[in-house]
């Protein structure tokens, strides 16, 4: 939150100083304001900042008001009023791409493989061949790598290894290719 005039800015709930809202950091404090829901421009008042509190400071919440008025010294009024900006991108405007960039990067896994979409086949089968490339397939072995309760590793069409993506598309082709031989042959 960049501060401008201060009237669009709740100086309790939103995160204009910080990494969180104030309500969380000085929760005691927040309890005791009457006026939990006024902007910047409601508590800053004649150059100071202005409080009505539900009873008298004892001298524990008094600390904690010095603390507070200690980190919301460095807010500066202007003539603008008061922005969002987003700092996951350099020109800090916020689009549903730039937030898709960022939960690709920190959720998918980190690969050197180009994907090419083609445009001309179903997307279930780009989606398919995706994941086949990053061995994100859900065979056994990679469900039991993620801790997936299943009784056996062991591939059900052949009883013969461990069902991976490499050994269900190696034994597929070995089918497709032993069914031609044994029509032609």
């Amino acid at each position: 939150m960049e501060v401008g005039d201060g009237r669009n800015t709740r100086f309790w709930h939103d995160c204009w100083c910080g990494e969180s809202a104030l309500s969380c950091r000085f929760n005691h404090l927040f309890h005791l304001d009457v006026n939990k829901d006024d902007s910047l421009a409601d508590k800053w008042v004649d150059g100071k900042w202005q409080w009505i509190w539900s009873r008298l400071l004892g001298s524990r919440h008094n600390q904690l008001l010095i603390h507070l008025q200690e980190e919301i010294s460095f807010c500066h009024f202007s003539d603008r009023p008061d922005s969002w900006t987003f700092t996951l991108n350099e020109d800090g405007v916020y689009t549903v791409k730039a937030v898709r960039d960022l939960i690709d990067r920190k959720l998918l896994p980190s690969s050197n493989i180009k994907t090419d979409w083609f445009k001309f086949v179903p997307r279930k089968v780009n989606i398919f061949l995706w994941r086949f490339k990053l061995n994100a397939l859900p065979v056994r072995w990679n469900l039991s790598a993620k801790d997936i309760d299943i009784n056996s590793v062991v591939c059900p069409l052949c009883n013969n290894g461990i069902e991976s993506r490499d050994h269900l598309f190696s034994s597929v082709q070995q089918r497709w290719t032993y069914g031609l031989r044994y029509e032609s042959g």
